[in-house]
């Protein structure tokens, strides 16, 4: 768990920054609800460990599962957590 918060927290860091910044927090805090809940789903795990999944249909999968509500500052976390292996911190 200790290992799971440490390479969380540069993201985390990140996205209160950016929240500070443009003073969306709630947005963020939105954003993190809708994600966590999705990256949770007991049938998103084997996706994500499925070597025949690629990161372009996960992130598809995240798109559709979170609709409009996915701010474009949202899509590139969802992006940048994918392209490093990192979408199941959510």
């Amino acid at each position: 768990m200790a290992e799971a918060i440490t390479v969380a927290r540069p993201y985390a860091e990140a996205i209160y920054q950016l929240s500070q910044e443009k003073g969306n927090a709630a947005e963020w805090s939105q954003t993190l609800r809708n994600l966590t809940t999705v990256a949770a789903d007991p049938q998103m795990h084997p996706l994500v460990d499925d070597p025949n999944v690629t990161p372009d249909q996960i992130y598809a999968l995240f798109l559709d599962l979170c609709g409009k509500t996915l701010s474009d500052e949202g899509k590139n976390l969802v992006r940048t957590l994918l392209d490093n292996r990192r979408i199941l911190l959510l």
